[in-house]
């Protein structure tokens, strides 16, 4: 027991002790830096995570514009498209009301009923050629119905990056920004990452 007693007195001038005591608060110090560390890791990855997040919806939000204003395009072509083949086939029904009015009357003319021989001969002579012009305008409209033909050709080179997720794009880790293994140092401030495509920040 005096030994012991001995050795506890003298215990606190050992330079191991204090050595000891020192780790310790060196140990506090450390632990409390990293905690601080991580806690604005923390902050930071949040940061970064919104940030990227708002570049996604941006990257996004072009890609939709861009996709509609070429729908746009292609609804304009279509519209225009249909509305050059229903005027040209509007002509056809009109060439076609007309073709009808004139027969019917070149055929009421021909009406035995209504006329003498006389007359029917001279009606008979003069819808000839009327006959022969409005056949002639019938061949005409009927090669008026033949109009363009047209198809929506879906584009194979989207349709193939399409059928990759990585066609949107990707999240990528930069090496150059990984942190070493080991206690990092405290952190000063949250400063910039120099990456023009992102604009976002690390630690």
């Amino acid at each position: 027991m005096d030994k012991v007693s001995r050795i506890s007195f003298e215990i606190r001038n050992k330079d191991e002790f204090k050595e000891m005591q020192s780790n310790i608060v060196q140990l506090v110090k450390s632990t409390n830096a990293l905690e601080s560390k991580v806690n604005t890791m923390i902050e930071s990855a949040v940061e970064q995570g919104d940030c990227h997040l708002n570049q996604v919806a941006k990257h996004e939000k072009l890609l939709i514009k861009k996709i509609k204003a070429h729908s746009a395009s292609l609804t304009d072509d279509i519209n225009t498209a249909t509305s050059e083949a229903k005027y040209q086939l509007g002509n056809v029904l009109d060439m076609c009301t007309d073709i009808l009015s004139t027969s019917e009357q070149l055929y009421n003319g021909l009406d035995e009923s209504n006329a003498n021989d006389s007359e029917l001969l001279i009606a008979f002579v003069k819808a000839k050629p009327v006959l022969e012009s409005i056949a002639d305008e019938l061949n005409v409209a009927g090669r008026q119905t033949q109009i363009k033909q047209y198809r929506f050709k879906k584009c194979v080179d989207l349709e193939t990056m399409l059928q990759t997720s990585k066609s949107f794009g990707t999240y990528e880790a930069n090496v150059d920004d990984v942190h070493p293994s080991g206690l990092p140092d405290v952190p000063s401030s949250i400063v910039p990452q120099h990456l023009n495509d992102t604009g976002c920040y690390h630690i």
